[in-house]
């Protein structure tokens, strides 16, 4: 798993190097939980809605993925805000 912003805030870190048997992306936040607390979990899932909160990006090999996805072995997992910005 690789931090981005308040993501590194939080971990204090830039990298995890995870390993599971057949998880999916609720088994990694499920980790990350226990490992860098509640706080890790209230900033990326929102329980209203069951899923990822507005704003918030968890991307894995670059593409963005359903919350129930699995996740394969060597699977690079991103969680970062997603920036509004513009203008010219």
């Amino acid at each position: 798993a690789t931090y981005f912003g308040l993501f590194q805030e939080l971990t204090q870190r830039k990298q995890d190097v995870l390993q599971f048997d057949r998880p999916v992306l609720a088994d990694l936040l499920r980790e990350l939980e226990g490992r860098y607390g509640r706080r890790f979990i209230e900033v990326a899932f929102d329980p209203r809605t069951n899923d990822l909160r507005a704003g918030v990006m968890v991307l894995v090999n670059g593409r963005r993925i359903e919350f129930g996805a699995p996740l394969q072995d060597g699977d690079e997992v991103a969680f970062m805000i997603a920036m509004a910005g513009g203008g010219s």
